[in-house]
This record gives structure tokens, sequence and C-alpha cells, in this order.
């Protein structure tokens, strides 16, 4: 049989009867302790904010690819059509790419 882990740490809480009886309440619906049941509801919080800030990076860096990519295919299809003879040609063409990538899809 496992071991319990020994808790010796305290969090109070002042709240209304109301809000205490509600708390109970949902605690024994889900045939919990009120400790148990206060616990997993704020992990479970932790969790899904956790899971969004995660979300919203992939977000950012898809966005971040996107935007690259239509700067280097734009770049690559006018280098290609050889309309660009000089390095500072190129570089203006491309400084004016991402700035409508920017435009398109937002800075960042």
């Amino acid at each position: 049989m496992p071991t319990r882990k020994l808790k010796e740490e305290e969090i109070r809480v002042y709240l209304t009867v109301e809000q205490k009886n509600q708390i109970k309440r949902m605690a024994n619906i889900n045939n919990q302790s009120l400790s148990k049941y206060l616990l997993n509801a704020v992990m479970a919080t932790s969790l899904d904010t956790a899971k969004m800030d995660f979300y919203q990076s992939i977000n950012a860096d898809q966005l971040h690819i996107k935007k690259s990519l239509l700067v280097l295919t734009q770049l690559m299809l006018l280098i290609g059509s050889e309309q660009l003879k000089s390095q500072d040609q190129i570089m203006e063409f491309y400084r004016e790419r991402v700035e409508d990538a920017e435009q398109r899809f937002g800075r960042g």
C-alpha cells in the first residue's frame, strides 16, 4: 500500500457562509472532501492557464513563420525575375515586404 504524503501546509480563506455552503455542495456532488475539491479546482485552473500560455506562444510562432514565408516567397519571385540587380535594391524590396507582412499579420 502506498504511503500518504504528510501535508504540513495550510491556507486560510475567508468567505461568506453562502460561499462555503456552495463549495461544500460542489465537493459533495463530486464525492470529495472540501480540501480535495478546492485543491483540484485550483490545480485544474492553473493547468488551463499554462495550456493557454503554451498555445498563445505557438500561435505567435506560427504568425512569425507566415510573415517570413510571405516575405521570402515575394523576394525569391522578384529575384528570379531578375528585376533587381543590386544588393541595395534587394534589401529595400525586402524591407518593404517585411512592412507589408507586418501590416497584414501584425507586429510580433
